[in-house]
């Protein structure tokens, strides 16, 4: 038996008695990809961990694998299992709540403005904002941080970068409050996949410092960009990189080479 607690009920669960069934060719290659994708999906929460910080929802896990999953069909080369993927492969990404108590557009309405074009950078602008009209504070909270947090990943070769978090310090005054406009860059790299995460952290100043509010039942967060940028991978600038299990593609078997027909009167060295 195993026990375990889910949304604070207890569940126990006994060995399985179904029937065991052999697995076809397909069934094998539709876990592989599933496999895949549960893999990435690892790496891509951990990752983003400053933008949720352990607070989200029970089944964040399995609905950011199931978006995973279908980012990877229209890709996927079926002759070799291998992903051809392109700019914007990932966009069903962005949106994606990491706590869906508590979805981001409950509290932020503003439209970020997300530019890829500088080279070999990518500028995130967070355009003027007037509360409560395009920013909502909960009642009786009038601190925020704003946190921007960027990924980058070069699926080709398995690797990641470690992860950048930008802070902006956001505070409710009376009777309006106008935020002024803000910007930040990052760096990227060509040819890799950048994940960009925002969300709200509301606290309040103690004795002690400040104190984060957010919990597992308040914790608005969620993926802002999943863009794939231009060019070829440059494996020089991965010496600092972390690896992953993943990597594009399920190398098979290759088929042995065609046999070369010998001009007449050529010399045979294909016995050495």
């Amino acid at each position: 038996m195993t026990y375990s607690v889910r949304n604070g009920v207890q569940i126990s669960k006994g060995l399985s008695r179904k029937p065991k069934y052999d697995k076809s060719a397909a069934t094998i290659d539709s876990a592989t990809v599933f496999g895949k994708a549960s893999n990435l999906g690892f790496y891509f929460r951990l990752s983003m961990y400053d933008a949720y910080n352990d607070f989200h929802d029970s089944a964040m896990s399995t609905r950011l694998t199931g978006l995973i999953v279908e980012s990877f069909k229209p890709v996927l080369d079926e002759t070799n299992l291998n992903f051809i993927f392109k700019q914007n492969s990932f966009k069903r990404l962005e949106g994606f709540e990491f706590n869906v108590k508590s979805p981001i557009q409950n509290y932020l309405f503003a439209q970020f403005m997300v530019d890829y074009s500088a080279n070999n950078l990518v500028k995130i602008t967070i355009p003027e904002m007037k509360s409560p009209k395009e920013f909502v504070f909960p009642s009786e909270i009038a601190k925020c941080k704003l946190v921007v947090t960027f990924g980058l990943f070069d699926l080709e070769n398995g690797l990641y970068n470690q992860t950048e978090s930008h802070l902006f310090d956001i505070q409710r005054t009376y009777p309006t409050t106008l935020i002024p406009s803000q910007e930040t860059t990052f760096s990227t790299q060509p040819g890799c996949l950048c994940i960009i995460a925002i969300s709200l952290q509301f606290y309040k100043t103690t004795f002690a410092g400040d104190v984060i509010l957010n919990n597992k039942q308040f914790n608005p967060s969620a993926i802002l960009s999943a863009h794939i940028t231009d060019g070829p991978v440059d494996t020089d600038t991965r010496e600092r990189w972390d690896e992953m299990d993943f990597k594009t593609g399920r190398q098979l078997l290759l088929p042995p080479p065609t046999p070369v027909q010998l001009l007449s009167g050529s010399p045979d060295n294909t016995a050495a």
